[in-house]
């Protein structure tokens, strides 16, 4: 049976070939032959995408109009739309402006160990001296080459050429000095599509307690205990992350499921527009405060403006209001186009003001000044609301899908103190489903396991520390890397239960 359906694949891709040959399109053919080609691979205005300059990378997002500061070269973008992700273009000074550069598609990109490490070197650097003599060329020099726009190829021959010192050094030192100069003079970047360990590894090394010491292990731990695939439902709370696991939660659900981003104050949003992932219909945003608000039955109606249909959805949010309010806070709702009464605007609070004006304006008490003042502080709230009402609008619908049905598990994220919130969040997880609490100190996880045990709301808790040691790999030099993190952090898993 699969040699008939392997016999049918090839006849029609051959009929395919035969179809575009009569039309001399030779690139079409070879697409079918390596396979359709994928239009994720193809990088479109808007994308995002990691530039690396040999072991240099940052997170961007392409606007082709807009140039990109790499260390002191600034870069031009023009030119990346419809190339594929993976491609290195070589950098190239624009004869218009020598202080930017043009990317160009590279046909071969030059390792500068393999075109100068050929010597044999030295036997030893015992009789070599650390001294600004030992370079001719001096700094203006080289500059002005850069300025010219002379390649890093002929820059480093130069440098090389009249270096006293480099022939007489070992083999390794000379390594160790290509490596050195080639941060600087490597004009070549790659355009890598986004993923996980790339971004870590790129916040990791601009400062570890941005993430919490979150290392790609850690994450790895985090999505393993979670058990997430497509199709489940989860809830996340993540703070000081950088929104890293929700990305890597989002990723693993592929195209079906539900993820319900639990967050304080602002959602963790960074990684997420990084990974291209902030516009996921499978991502749920949903406030701890408004989850709150609502068992407490105490809505704070948004500020929405008259005639919006937002003003129908707040309607339903805080249900019916308080009937036991006086004659003089009802006022405020009779508005005409002439303006408002003065008892109006002497019994309203002086913050509510604002929401009386009409079309018409204010009584003619009010100075000119007064009124001047209202509509400045008008301005920024009327562009203010529509993020706050976005947010609440995106809470309720996440609030009401978690209360229609419970979820398939629970990720903790968090530098604060884990215990209260895990009790809060787990009357939202299904009976016998999996959580993960991951923070970087031990004592917080310490006592949320005793908590847990005692209460008998989990069963299988395990606390754990992860912990890596990567090495370097290279002829005659293995060994463990000199620097090193301290730690990954601390895991604590389990499974919950129905006390």
């Amino acid at each position: 049976m699969l040699e008939v359906l392997e016999k049918k694949d090839t006849s029609v891709i051959s009929d395919d070939i035969e179809k575009v040959k009569e039309s001399d399109n030779l690139d079409v053919v070879d697409n079918i032959k390596n396979g359709t080609e994928s239009e994720c691979d193809v990088i479109k205005e808007g994308d995002p995408m990691i530039l690396q300059k040999f072991n240099y990378m940052r997170s961007h997002v392409l606007n082709s109009k807009r140039n990109v500061q790499l260390g002191r070269d600034v870069v031009s973008m023009a030119g990346l739309v419809g190339e594929k992700y993976g491609t290195t273009f070589e950098m190239k000074a624009n004869p218009a402006n020598k202080k930017q550069f043009l990317l160009v598609k590279a046909d071969q990109v030059i390792d500068f160990e393999e075109l100068f490490l050929t010597g044999e070197g030295g036997q030893d650097n015992r009789d070599l001296e650390d001294t600004e003599n030992s370079q001719k060329l001096s700094r203006q020099e080289v500059e002005s080459m850069r300025d010219a726009g002379v390649s890093g190829k002929e820059i480093m021959e130069k440098l090389i050429e009249n270096s006293e010192t480099y022939q007489s050094k070992t083999k390794f030192s000379q390594a160790k000095f290509l490596k050195k100069k080639a941060r600087k003079y490597h004009h070549y970047i790659m355009i890598r599509k986004p993923s996980l360990r790339l971004l870590i590894d790129i916040l990791y090394k601009m400062d570890p307690l941005k993430i919490m010491n979150l290392r790609i292990d850690s994450l790895s731990q985090i999505l393993n205990l979670i058990n997430v695939h497509s199709g489940g439902r989860y809830m996340v709370y993540e703070t000081g992350a950088q929104g890293i696991v929700v990305s890597g939660l989002l990723e693993r659900l592929g195209d079906e499921g539900e993820l319900v981003h639990v967050y304080q104050n602002q959602p963790q949003s960074h990684c997420l527009h990084s990974m291209g992932l902030n516009k996921s219909p499978l991502l749920k945003y949903l406030s701890i405060e408004y989850m709150k608000s609502q068992e407490r039955e105490n809505s704070i109606n948004p500020e929405v403006k008259e005639g919006s249909v937002e003003r129908s959805c707040a309607g339903k949010l805080n249900g019916n209001t308080n009937e036991a309010n006086t004659d003089t806070s009802k006022k405020p709702k009779i508005e005409t186009s002439g303006g408002v009464s003065e008892t109006n605007i002497t019994d309203e609070p002086a913050a509510k003001k604002p929401k009386l004006e009409t079309s018409g304006g204010v009584s003619e008490t009010n100075n000119e000044s007064v009124d001047k003042q209202s509509s400045a502080a008008q301005q920024p709230e009327a562009e203010a609301k529509p993020v706050k009402y976005g947010l609440k609008e995106k809470s309720i619908e996440a609030f009401e899908s978690v209360k229609a049905e419970s979820l398939d598990g629970l990720v903790i994220v968090c530098k604060h103190h884990p215990g209260n919130l895990i009790r809060y969040l787990a009357k939202y997880i299904k009976p016998s489903r999996p959580f993960v609490v991951y923070s970087q100190y031990k004592e917080p996880l310490m006592e949320t396991f005793m908590e847990l045990k005692e209460k008998e709301l989990a069963v299988m808790c395990h606390l754990s520390e992860t912990w890596l040691r990567s090495h370097q790999v290279l002829p005659q030099r293995t060994h463990p890397t000199v620097l090193m993190s301290g730690g990954g952090g601390y895991i604590l898993s389990g499974i919950f239960v129905q006390n």
